[in-house]
């Protein structure tokens, strides 16, 4: 029995008392303090809320006055008991959850019948609470006021907006004071409501909060003035968040009455608000999908009251303030149309496939011609409106929608669309250029040439330029180019859009637009992200950059001193070069500062600056890391105004001028006398050097009256500096701190010797012997730190010396004195750390010690490579120190002791065998692998240059160095894979090692490594092919130096085809080489053939490999002898009845063209194939008569009549053959056999086969059988190939990959072979030429196997849009806001009662149920039975459903429990009916379905049990026209339940007409 029945029946009956129950429940609510469970107290307030419900019912004879004492009494005794208790605990869960929903019910029923003062307690409670939470009141402070928490409050405030209305507040009472502090109540709520919007997180809260806003406002007799105050606090919340949906929440909850659906406002129209379109611009393309709801339900309200008022809103006047969004009711129509298209669009990139999207992109045009003035005078569309599209787009998954949306901004005609001029700056220099972050939004047009800008980079150019001609002004093209630089420095970029972005900067015309912040965040810019880019790709940014400098530096904003700003963003990488463009056009900028009229650049003030920072600099302390800094700048400004023109090289004696020679000669004249000077400071001394070093390093290659001069004067005092630096190491260099002086003394040995040694040979006399007695006399002293640093200093000097003499000039002396001092070194000594060394860590002294070694070793390679060695110490005995070296060293010693070891293994070889060299092999290539980026290419250099010497090449084949060897070769190979520039190297060593006569006889045995390299190269993924594709871009720029071909994928055989090139087909010798070679090429391809998978695709990796081995092949082809033409031609056949890409049938059959031309023995045994061919399906027989097409011209007179004779009388009946291909091939050989005869005039073949004349005219007339034929005759390897003309590299390298659809990484420009070796534009340098005598192949079309994406188009042939898929939801249909239903219609389960219900509890697979129940909220289905309700939580029932589980009300109904839901519904009036085929089932066509009927739908292999069909009222099955005689479950419900669905539709229609 229900409570409420029992509390009946008591008061009838029983003799309890109800109060007293009432009493009793009060009591125990008092004495439960929630610590032993929540149960009982939830069911206490259960049973007193259904109490009160029965004391207010008109069965119980309670007066008015009782209940209100009763509830007045439950609310404080009650209600705000549970409220401070539960508020106290602190945390949520289902219990708490399940008491404050009891707990608000009662609050609720109470404040119906309770007192006011009761009533304003309750009321005063939520405000104080309010008032704490405002005011950030600690917990503790809370608990001593009794105050509940915010979320209580407003569930209070609710209850309060609830049950009270504005009016009857204000006569609460006959108590005019309690009237008034109950209205002063009711106002402060209300404030508190608002203070609370900007300080409440929690979206339940939120949420809550909104819904007792609306509720006030709706009451409220000052709805104007609240609306107003209320939007301000929307707008202050909005600028401090506005990423989150509460704005838009409140907007939509708020609707009714902001934006009322007559023209009647409320005294605020926020239509005519520009902040409140910023707001939803704002909010439309937000990443929170729930936020672009509520905008665009927003939009679509407003829209639509617009259009159904016919009222005027905001102002569209260009001389007025223009309002973001306007209507004009004369303009309806129009206005209409514009947004209808905004909004289609917007909603269809809500979808994620873009061939849903596609159709409507043109649509956007139409909507940039609205924001133009039309022939109403005046634009229908705001263009901040544009950028809201766009902006979506940025956002949209797929990267085309992303990539069409960039290609429109950079192609709009801004002087006719005024998004500049209606203030969209902040769109294009914000969103839009970190949009460009995304890389493959810069790719190369499809086919287009190697080389081509990508669309967005040009696309940019055009921008920017657009951009600074609409702006007019300089001060309005400032603030436009300034916040792109700020823009680029907010994030880190990647190279590719980083310098399009440059690049499109350094093409504006030239202005002054970027003033010194600027130019310090293009520095940042640079420091950010040269760190991380390559050197080639970070010198071509600098070059943009000195581009921007020259051309948009505001020069009048910068001073003079600010010109090292400028220099410091050009000191990475080392790019800033004499010679380079970067330095060209510095020294332009310069050149264009000094021809200002403005003082602060003038050439005095620039040479000024010069002065003063050389002599500042000379004056400093010590040298430092920003000392070091600012001599590279002074050394890169004095050169730069020297080659500027700013700076005389020499000194005018008349005008006293600073000049070049004067500047110099500062350094100079302290390097003169500091020998001399005995009180001059080291420090100056070493600062001038410094300097000194610096310019010369700076010089680069560069030949002029500069370097002379700086030459003359580094020559005048080098005797000077010699002295000085041997002092200086001898007696000063003595602590760690005097190391950075040593950095210097090296330096200038480095750089400044070659000026001068050939002048001074004895200066280095005097160090070598003081380097030399350093390093000897330490070794023998007690270990301290002073007497390490000597020793390092001395071994530092000797290694630079040694290689100074090694590698640059022949000093038999200083050669001499070197070799006769270290002959009795020991390799096994090192730098020996101190005792007392804890000053320096494990880290630091292991750098010392390397750099030591470094030297060491330097020094051995210098004795080495003199023929001279070590006294007493045996090579082995050096090798194996040189292995514990490389075990314990640094990898920046690998150079020098490689260098040894390239030496000493020969030797060992000889004495010791090859175990211990195999030993060196492993721990050299593990050495290579481990070491970092910056050592690794000199390493690797070194070590190939050691494993693949002649001495080790030449051991034959059963040696164990020769196994070695070609395991070395082959991890090289597959290390190259991944790490591109491995096998470059190791192949181009190869070759020049293979070059030298003596070495080409035992070029046979690495015949498989050479082949492996021929067709070496991975298939390159997208990032790399787009960096190729950048790269081939950038060699097409002027002033860009073209990246070295060290890395490129190609330059692998590039180089072997060098190589091979050189040989000559007449040398017995290179003959049997390339025989051999060809036949290591076949057997490799004939390996790939048939190890590879089915289905493989053009441009996969077997294609490319099978292509490359046959350009080898062809490029081999006048080695091919009579020995070698047999297996030759075995080898063709076997390959041509292989299924294979077009351009590897080119291949194959140039050289089957070619063999059957020199070798006409073959000629027979091609028409024996055609004859065994023709009958079958083989692509083999289309390559025979390809071959055929090309022979004859080539043929001797007495073979050309036999030639033609036999080729026209087979090839005749085959034009009828069965096989399509077959069939066009024989026709098409056919007719160019016919103009050959012609051609040759051959009268005797054309009189014997004249019927062959009259085939060809009569199927020139049916285009149906001669279009193909024409398609194949117009090939470019049917009409103009020609095998021995174009027997060029061109033609087999590029030009045949190009027009056989071959990837462009795969295309070898013959420019290519012409960097390797310039002797390749001597025609007569090969057999082969580079070039073609004509450019006829290269003006050819790819073959018809290319198949060329169509080109989409959105409209139609007459030029009308095509239909497109429109799937808009009406704003009256939409729900804001998921979580703010109650406040809105209710839309959620709307469906229409006691209509049709689908039971599907007997279905077992999910996505059935899943498409089910999209289908039955589609029909509107009343109620949907399923037997699970977990199943709408798997992910394949939501896949199918699309969120269609939200909108239905589904039931559980288990297929245990069916009989009797079916039972129960049957007594309710339901007509029960299955789908199943049955004796007495009725066709679905006859049966007219009930407005109350329930559907039972079967298991999918079972149907519907026996037992069920028994209860069931009727049976319908579908009538059925094929075999199969069962549908899917899905189906057949589907069926069904439209067929209901359009019965009912049908009586409404005529109930309506009626």
């Amino acid at each position: 029995m229900e409570t409420d029945q029992i509390f009946k029946y008591i008061h009838q009956f029983g003799s309890v008392d109800l109060d007293d129950v009432m009493d009793g429940l009060v009591a125990a609510i008092q004495e439960n303090e929630l610590q032993n469970g929540y149960i009982d107290y939830q069911n206490h307030l259960d049973t007193l809320y259904r109490l009160l419900e029965f004391f207010n019912s008109s069965e119980c004879e309670k007066t008015e006055e009782e209940l209100r004492k009763i509830c007045s009494f439950v609310l404080r005794t009650v209600c705000m008991l549970s409220l401070k208790r539960t508020s106290s605990l602190g945390f949520w869960n289902q219990d708490i959850c399940g008491i404050f929903s009891k707990t608000y019910a009662l609050l609720k029923l109470c404040l119906k019948k309770a007192d006011s003062i009761s009533c304003l307690d309750v009321l005063q409670l939520g405000l104080h609470s309010t008032e704490s939470f405002i005011l950030l009141v600690s917990d503790e402070e809370k608990m001593a006021r009794k105050d509940v928490d915010v979320h209580c409050a407003l569930e209070i405030f609710n209850c309060f907006t609830s049950t009270f209305s504005c009016e009857k507040v204000h006569n609460i009472s006959e108590d005019r004071n309690l009237t008034e502090t109950f209205v002063k109540s009711w106002e402060s709520m209300y404030h508190l409501c608002i203070n609370l919007l900007s300080v409440l997180e929690e979206k339940r809260s939120q949420n809550l909060l909104v819904s007792v806003l609306l509720k006030l406002l709706v009451s409220s007799d000052a709805q104007s003035v609240k609306l107003t105050t209320l939007w301000h606090e929307i707008q202050k919340n909005h600028d401090v968040n506005s990423a989150g949906c509460q704005t838009y929440s409140i907007l939509c909850c708020l609707s009714n009455l902001y934006f009322p659906v007559t023209s009647v406002t409320n005294g605020l129209d926020l239509r005519c608000s520009n902040e409140f379109w910023h707001i939803i611009q704002t909010g439309l393309p937000n990443n929170n999908p729930l936020v672009r709801k509520q905008c665009l339900y927003l939009l679509k309200r407003i829209v639509d009251t617009c259009e159904k008022t016919g009222t005027d809103v905001g102002s569209c006047d260009p001389n007025s303030c223009r309002s973001l969004f306007w209507w004009k009711a004369s303009e309806t129509k129009l206005l209409v149309r514009v947004w209808e298209d905004f909004i289609l669009l917007y909603e269809t990139l809500e979808e994620k496939q873009v061939h849903v999207i596609k159709p409507l992109l043109s649509r956007f045009q139409n909507l940039i011609k609205a924001t133009t003035v039309s022939d109403t005078g005046f634009p229908l569309l705001h263009s901040s409106w544009l950028t809201v599209i766009i902006s979506r787009c940025f956002h949209h998954e797929s990267i085309f929608i992303m990539r069409w949306a960039v290609d429109t901004v950079t192609s709009l005609d801004l002087s006719s669309c005024p998004l500049l001029e209606q203030g969209q700056e902040q769109f294009l220099t914000g969103p839009f250029l970190c949009c460009l972050h995304e890389v493959k939004l810069f790719i190369r047009p499809p086919d287009s040439e190697v080389g081509t800008c990508p669309t967005i980079g040009s696309g940019l150019v055009s921008l920017f330029q657009n951009c600074w001609r609409t702006l007019v002004s300089n001060d309005n093209q400032s603030r436009f180019f300034c916040p792109i630089v700020s823009t680029l420095n907010s994030k880190t970029w990647s190279p590719i859009p980083l310098l399009f972005i440059f690049k499109a900067l350094s093409d504006v015309p030239p202005s002054p637009l970027l003033d010194c912040t600027a130019v310090k965040h293009i520095r940042e810019v640079m420091c950010t992200n040269l760190m991380t880019m390559d050197s080639y790709l970070g010198s071509v940014l600098l070059y943009f950059c000195g581009q921007i400098f020259r051309n948009l530096l505001d020069f009048k904003s910068l001073c003079c001193e600010d010109i090292f700003e400028v220099l410091s963003v050009f000191e990475h990488n080392g790019c800033l070069k004499r010679g380079t463009s970067i330095w060209q056009e510095l020294v332009e900028m310069l050149k264009l500062l000094s021809e200002t009229n403005t003082e602060s650049w003038s050439k005095k003030k620039l040479c000024g600056l010069l002065e003063r920072q050389v002599q500042g600099y000379l004056q400093a302390e010590r040298v430092s890391q920003s000392g070091e800094n600012q001599c590279l700048e002074e050394a890169e400004l004095l050169l730069l105004l020297a080659d500027a023109g700013i700076l005389a090289v020499k000194e005018n004696l008349q005008d006293r001028s600073l000049s070049l020679q004067k500047v110099v000669g500062y350094p100079c004249e302290v390097v003169l006398k500091i020998n001399s000077y005995a009180y001059m400071p080291s420090a100056k001394a070493d600062r001038a050097i410094h300097i000194l070093v610096t310019l010369v390093n700076h010089l680069g290659a560069v030949e002029d009256e500069t370097s002379e001069c700086i030459h003359a004067y580094v020559r005048s005092c080098y005797v000077e500096l010699t002295r000085f630096i041997c002092r200086r190491v001898t007696e000063d260099i003595t602590e760690i701190s005097h190391l950075p002086s040593l950095d210097i003394y090296q330096s200038a040995l480095q750089h400044l010797s070659p000026l001068a040694i050939q002048e001074s040979p004895q200066c280095l006399d005097e160090l070598c012997v003081a380097a030399v007695r350093l390093c000897s006399h330490t070794s023998t002293e007690k270990v301290t730190m002073e007497a390490s640093i000597k020793q390092l200093s001395g071994m530092v000097i000797l290694g630079e010396m040694a290689l100074l003499i090694s590698e640059k000039y022949d000093m038999k002396s200083l050669s001499n004195l070197i070799l006769k001092n270290t002959v009795k070194m020991r390799p096994s000594s090192s730098l020996k750390r101190p005792a007392m060394s804890s000053i320096l860590s494990q880290k630091d002294w292991g750098k010392l010690s390397s750099r030591y070694l470094y030297s060491q070793w330097s020094v051995f390679r210098f004795l080495l490579q003199s023929g001279g060695s070590l006294d007493g110490v045996s090579p082995v005995e050096m090798l194996e120190s040189a292995l514990e070296v490389l075990n314990l060293g640094s990898e920046d010693i690998n150079v020098p002791v490689f260098g040894c070891l390239k030496i000493l293994l020969p030797e060992v070889l000889k004495s010791d065998g090859s175990e211990r060299i195999e030993t060196v092999f492993d721990m050299g290539w593990r050495r290579v692998k481990d070491s970092k980026h910056f050592f690794f290419w000199s390493n690797l250099q070194a070590f190939i240059s050691i494993v693949f010497q002649s001495t080790f090449l030449k051991c034959p084949e059963d040696s164990e160095i020769f196994l070695k060897l070609n395991q070395l070769a082959d991890d090289l190979l597959s290390y190259g894979e991944d790490k591109r520039g491995v096998v470059n190297m190791l192949v181009t060593h190869l070759c020049q090692q293979f070059s030298e006569p003596e070495m080409l006889d035992h070029l046979v045995k690495y015949h498989r490594v050479l082949v492996n390299a021929c067709f070496f190269g991975p298939v390159p993924n997208r990032a790399q092919r787009q960096l190729f594709d950048l790269h081939g871009y950038l060699e097409t720029l002027r002033n860009i130096q073209s990246t070295s071909l060290f890395r490129s994928g190609f330059q692998v055989r590039a180089t072997i085809i060098n190589f091979l090139g050189q040989l000559r087909p007449a040398d017995v010798c290179h003959q049997r080489h390339v025989t051999n070679l060809i036949k290591e090429l076949q057997a490799q391809y004939t390996s790939i053939s048939w190890s590879q998978k089915s289905g493989h695709f053009t441009n996969c990796l077997s294609h490319r490999q099978k292509h490359r081995l046959l350009q080898f092949i062809v490029l081999l082809m006048p080695f091919i002898t009579e020995n070698l033409c047999d297996d030759m031609w075995d080898f063709l056949w076997k390959s041509l009845m292989i299924e294979s890409q077009a351009s590897v049938r080119h291949m194959l059959e140039w050289i089957a063209i070619s063999m059957v031309t020199r070798f006409t023995k073959f000629i027979a045994d091609v028409w024996l194939k055609i004859q065994t061919f023709s009958e079958k399906k083989n692509i083999a027989f289309c390559s025979m008569l390809c071959v055929i097409s090309h022979v004859g011209p080539h043929l001797d007179h007495s073979h050309k009549i036999e030639f033609y004779n036999k080729s026209l009388t087979t090839i005749l009946p085959l034009c009828m053959a069965h096989h399509f291909n077959s069939r066009i091939h024989s026709q098409a050989t056919l007719i160019k056999l016919w103009k050959q005869c012609q051609e040759q005039k051959l009268q005797d073949v054309l009189q014997t086969h004249s019927i062959i004349e009259q085939c060809i005219v009569f199927s020139d007339h049916n285009c149906n059988s001669i279009k193909n034929v024409k398609k194949l005759l117009e090939n470019f390897f049917f009409q103009t190939f020609h095998f021995s003309r174009d027997f060029t590299l061109e033609t087999i390298f590029h030009t045949i990959p190009k027009l056989s659809s071959l990837a462009d990484d795969e295309w070898i420009s013959p420019g290519v072979f012409i960097k390797m070796n310039s002797a390749w534009a001597n025609r007569n340098h090969s057999y082969i030429p580079l070039y073609n005598q004509s450019d006829d192949l290269m003006h050819c079309t790819a073959g018809p196997w290319k198949v060329r994406g169509q080109v989409w188009e959105e409209r139609n042939e007459d030029g009308e849009e095509v239909d497109v898929q429109k799937k808009i939801m009406p704003w009256r249909l939409m729900s804001p806001d998921e979580e703010i239903q109650a406040e809105l219609e209710f839309s959620r389960k709307c469906h229409k009662q006691q209509g049709l219900i689908l039971i599907t509890s007997l279905i077992d697979k999910v996505p059935n149920l899943g498409g089910l129940c999209r289908t039955s909220e589609i029909f509107g289905v009343s109620e949907y039975v399923i037997s699970r309700l977990k199943f709408t939580e798997e992910k394949q029932f939501q896949n199918l459903s699309v969120t269609a589980q939200k909108w239905i009300p589904i039931t559980e109904v288990p297929p245990e429990k069916l009989f009797e839901f079916l039972q129960e519904k049957k007594q309710e009036g339901y007509t029960l009916v299955g789908v199943e085929q049955t004796a007495n089932s009725v066709c679905l066509t006859e049966y007219k379905f009930p407005v109350k009927t329930l559907l039972l739908l079967g298991n999918e292999k079972e149907g519907i049990p026996v037992e069920l069909i028994n209860v069931l009222d009727v049976c319908v099955e579908i009538p059925q026209q094929g075999v199969i005689r069962s549908l899917n479950v899905h189906v057949s419900g589907a069926l069904l339940v439209w067929e209901y669905r359009r019965q009912q539709l049908v009586q409404e229609i005529q109930t309506n007409s009626c």
